[in-house]
């Protein structure tokens, strides 16, 4: 019900800048719970939700106020599950992966150490 509430009062926070100042829009979210929704449930309207609603872009940064990279690394290892239909998202998260690895030759990632 909390999912369906979110999906049906769609909007940013920018309203409550300088606090919270969303540069990603809500979409990210909604997909990030979704893909945690489907994995704890199993339920199919949450993988629909994720297969339309799906942005496909490559990025390079998970944070609180970007979700794609962890819905992609998630959905990464459903794919490696056998579920079908999450090429782009198998491809995206191990792109992310891999500009995490710092030994990467694709690293782009510089982690604060601690």
């Amino acid at each position: 019900q909390l999912f369906e509430f979110a999906k049906s009062h769609k909007g940013t926070y920018d309203g409550e800048c300088p606090f919270y100042c969303s540069y990603s829009g809500y979409n990210d979210e909604l997909m990030w719970a979704a893909t945690w929704l489907y994995m704890a449930t199993k339920k199919p309207i949450y993988m629909k939700y994720i297969q339309e609603e799906a942005i496909s872009a490559s990025v390079s940064e998970f944070s609180w106020d970007l979700k794609y990279a962890g819905v992609q690394v998630l959905l990464t290892q459903l794919h490696f599950e056998g579920h079908k239909g999450l090429e782009t998202f198998k491809l995206h998260g191990e792109s992310y992966i891999c500009s995490v690895l710092p030994e990467s030759p694709y690293h782009q990632i510089n982690l604060s150490p601690g």
